[in-house]
């Protein structure tokens, strides 16, 4: 499998010892992009910031770049977290479900509470609850358990995994 197929595609099936090395490198690469552009490391993604924030700050440069760079950067982890839930013979969108509600939990911190008082309070504590169950669900199915032997409907385990599989 090429570079550009390993990070930007969703198709076929990767095993473990795979999956947390290229996990690892793009986690890595992200970090780098963000201190090489803003000079410092963040977890808040300001074009979220730019597009949930209150007040009248809409987004600029700095933004548009952000946005750029996180999309470089999460979609190769959906796309290898899909390989990974091919590999376990369970469909790839999961991974698409797990980062949509992560955004959601980041998008509930920019939401005004005075606009939903009770359904806000129970949102805000409930969808990270669920988070972080699809988190650890997520961290035990892709990063520990080994992928199915043989074929599955996602095709044939790499190399690695074929030798895996039988131990």
């Amino acid at each position: 499998m090429g570079l550009i197929e390993m990070l930007f595609s969703a198709n076929g099936r990767i095993g473990r010892r795979d999956y947390w090395l290229w996990s690892i490198l793009v986690n890595l690469a992200a970090l780098a992009l963000q201190y090489y552009a803003f000079g410092r490391w963040t977890a808040a993604p300001a074009f979220l910031d730019a597009l949930f924030y209150q007040s009248y700050w809409g987004p600029d440069d700095v933004t548009l770049v952000y946005f750029l760079l996180v999309g470089l950067t999460l979609w190769p982890v959906v796309c290898l977290n899909a390989k990974r839930w091919h590999d376990r013979g369970k469909p790839g969108w999961i991974a698409s479900l797990v980062m949509a509600l992560g955004i959601a939990c980041y998008a509930l911190t920019w939401v005004s509470p005075s606009y939903y008082e009770y359904d806000f309070e129970v949102m805000s504590r409930v969808l990270p609850l669920v988070y972080g169950g699809f988190l650890l669900w997520t961290f035990v199915e892709v990063g520990l358990l080994p992928g199915t032997p043989g074929s599955n409907r996602y095709g044939y385990p790499d190399s690695d995994d074929r030798e895996e599989a039988y131990y």
